[in-house]
């Protein structure tokens, strides 16, 4: 093998280690399924994950997330962060309640009637649940997801 094929090679596999480490430390890429985050993200949209933020921060309310479920072999959900750990969760009449105050859900696109009875968001935990809020919760994850299943937030996409 002549010495410009051997560069060549070499370089591809530089590139190839280097894409390797950007997902796997970096940025991820997702496709999206399922309705429960429309309209913010639809039905098959691909987003991009940033997996870094969350190593020097915890996540904060508002954000959106993509976590994995804690068996194998996983399930990848992206869902909205709408309490922290500590915090006193309830919501009545569709609107949401932080430790009895009201929050302001600019993300929804319409009114829902969604109750659910006050809870405590556990230590090292977050509660989350889709933007799309038109079907009742019964059909909808609502969940507290363990901070160490997160992989990341979401950062970009459509």
């Amino acid at each position: 093998m002549n010495f410009m094929k051997k560069t060549r090679i070499i370089r591809l596999v530089v590139i190839a280690i280097f894409l390797f480490l950007i997902r796997l430390y970096v940025v991820q890429g997702f496709k999206t399924f399922g309705k429960s985050m429309e309209p913010t993200y639809m039905d098959g949209s691909f987003i991009f994950v940033d997996k870094l933020t969350y190593k020097v921060r915890t996540p904060r309310r508002g954000e959106v997330i993509v976590f994995r479920t804690k068996e194998k072999p996983y399930l990848y959900f992206e869902k909205r962060v709408l309490g922290l750990a500590g915090e006193k969760i309830e919501i009545k009449d569709g609107n949401l309640f932080v430790n009895d105050k009201q929050e302001v859900e600019e993300y929804l696109s319409e009114k829902n009637s969604w109750d659910v009875e006050p809870f405590v968001v556990r230590q090292g935990c977050v509660f989350v649940a889709g933007d799309n809020r038109s079907m009742p919760h019964k059909f909808h994850l609502l969940t507290q997801v363990d901070i160490k299943n997160i992989i990341g937030r979401v950062i970009g996409g459509k």
